[in-house]
């Protein structure tokens, strides 16, 4: 029999799509409704999304073996094309899209910057969702926050 740990661990994991689309869903609605009481508290909300920030990633970063993280190195390729999506093809995209959509200069720096800049938290756990490698993508995200400093004021003079 699996300790407690392992299979909270495993059901996380398993479930994890189904945990976050309902708290996205839970915080919207609440948001909505309860606007003021939501900014009243706000600190103790901040908490609470720590929290499960934390509980949505625990599952994928005990999984992570740490000896494999020099083989995903040797072999870059899967971080490349990381960066290559990341600061080429995305900065791309997101200069189209705000062109397209002609808002405000604000709105267009804010869907700059939200498409730019990587979320590790995230996208390791969905790499683990879906059966993927959590060393590269753990590589690929410490690799990007790396990178962004120096890529993204170039991004944004464009």
């Amino acid at each position: 029999m699996k300790p407690r740990l392992a299979r909270l661990a495993e059901h996380l994991r398993r479930y994890l799509f189904f945990y976050a689309s309902g708290a996205i869903a839970v915080g919207w609605t609440l948001g909505i409704a309860q606007g003021e009481l939501a900014k009243a508290y706000q600190a103790q909300l901040g908490v609470v999304m720590n929290v499960l920030v934390f509980l949505m990633i625990y599952p994928m970063m005990i999984g992570l073996d740490l000896e494999q993280l020099p083989k995903v190195l040797a072999k870059p390729r899967p971080i490349v094309l990381s960066l290559l999506y990341n600061f080429v093809v995305t900065p791309v995209l997101s200069f189209g899209l705000a062109k397209l959509l002609s808002g405000p200069p604000e709105l267009a720096l804010g869907f700059y910057l939200v498409m730019l800049i990587p979320g590790a938290s995230m996208a390791v756990a969905y790499t683990g969702m879906a059966g993927g490698s959590l060393e590269v993508a753990t590589l690929a995200q410490a690799t990007g926050f790396l990178v962004v400093p120096f890529l993204l004021p170039t991004a944004l003079h464009f």
